[in-house]
C-alpha cells in the first residue's frame, strides 16, 4: 500500500513539474502581425477562368489559320503571275 502512495506522490510531483513546463506560450504581437499580413497578402499565382484560356486559344488558332491562307492565296497569286506561260 505505500508503495501505491509513493507511486502517486511521484506521479503528482511529475504532473505538477510538467504542467510548468508546458505552460502556454502567448506570441508576441509582432509575431501575430506579421502571420496576419501573410494572410491577408494576395496569393502570387492567380488561376485564369477557364474562359479566358478557352479564347486565346481561339483566337491563336484563328490568327495561325488566317495566316496560312494568306500564304496560300500570296503563292497562287505569285505562281499565277510568274508561273509558265504558254506563248
Amino acid at each position: 500500500m505505500s508503495d501505491e502512495l509513493v507511486q502517486l506522490d511521484d506521479l503528482d510531483a511529475l504532473e505538477s513539474a510538467l504542467s510548468a513546463f508546458l505552460a502556454p506560450v502567448r506570441p508576441s504581437s509582432q509575431y501575430i502581425d506579421k502571420v496576419r499580413a501573410r494572410i491577408r497578402r494576395r496569393p502570387q499565382v492567380e488561376m485564369a477562368p477557364p474562359e479566358a484560356e478557352r479564347q486565346r486559344a481561339i483566337f491563336t488558332l484563328g490568327g495561325v489559320l488566317t495566316a496560312a491562307l494568306l500564304l496560300v492565296t500570296l503563292a497562287r497569286a505569285l505562281y499565277y503571275l510568274f508561273g509558265n506561260k504558254k506563248a
